[in-house]
């Protein structure tokens, strides 16, 4: 069982970077977009 959760963990922390390092460009060009 705690086997389960920590892949669960794992699996949640490598997507939440894998999130933030696709999004924060993105996030960068829309708000230079709208603010040109």
């Amino acid at each position: 069982m705690d086997k389960i959760i920590a892949d669960y963990v794992d699996n949640l922390v490598l997507f939440r970077t894998l999130y933030q390092k696709q999004l924060g460009p993105l996030m960068s060009i829309g708000f230079l977009m709208s603010h040109r």
